[in-house]
């Protein structure tokens, strides 16, 4: 008995056979391949020399709260720049956090104060769009410093670096201790928003505060 086997049947059996990996013995590899490669290009970006920049001007300390660590600027005005080129992929409601995917890879997360997401977006105003590309300088976030120390806030922007494996290898351009700058941090201020690394310096909007070791 034989068996007739269209042309049309030989090329379903060969793209099975591409896509479910069956050609190399590998089950899924096409796709397998693909998201190799998808997560060695990340990485490969990551690993070369890259830095952000401040999103203000204004007193710069490092912070570490419930084991992880954040930076603090102290602002002098209520303008908050794109620290570096990327994607704005994550706008909090009430507009005082959002997070940037940088072109490098990081999530970097920017907010003002804490707890200020119940004031329902009052003294803050957003300047950009989810899923908007930004350049690095471009105004993102404005807010009103005097008005939300006077409600009892503190208006200190925060940073914090969500994607963990960007914690690899990177380093915080801070302080005295660490680079020759800044005067020691008040210590009952430290109690309230968490443990201080005890030491300041002044930065400029643009000027590098995360730096790669790689």
């Amino acid at each position: 008995m034989k068996v007739q086997i269209s042309i049309i049947e030989i090329g379903m059996i060969v793209l099975g056979a591409f896509f479910g990996g069956v050609v190399l013995g590998q089950p899924g590899s096409f796709f397998h391949k693909k998201e190799k490669e998808a997560k060695q290009e990340k990485k490969k970006r990551l690993v070369k020399g890259w830095s952000i920049g401040s999103p203000a001007s204004g007193e710069l300390e490092k912070i570490i709260k419930n084991g992880e660590i954040e930076l603090r600027i102290l602002p002098q005005v209520g303008d908050v720049y794109a620290p570096g080129g990327g994607k704005i992929i994550k706008i909090f409601p009430g507009g005082s956090a959002l997070v940037l995917l940088l072109d490098c890879g990081i999530e970097l997360k920017i907010e003002i104060g804490e707890g200020t997401e119940a004031l329902e977006g009052m003294y803050f105003r957003t300047r950009v769009l989810k899923n908007e590309y930004v350049n690095k300088g471009k105004l993102i976030l404005e807010y009103d410093v005097e008005k939300l120390k006077a409600a009892g806030y503190d208006p200190g922007i925060r940073m914090q670096i969500l994607n963990p494996l960007q914690e690899e290898g990177v380093e915080y351009v801070l302080t005295k201790e660490e680079n020759g700058f800044g005067e020691a941090a008040d210590s009952e201020k430290n109690q309230e928003i968490g443990e201080r690394s005890g030491r300041r310096r002044k930065v400029k909007v643009g000027e590098e505060i995360y730096t790669s070791k790689l």
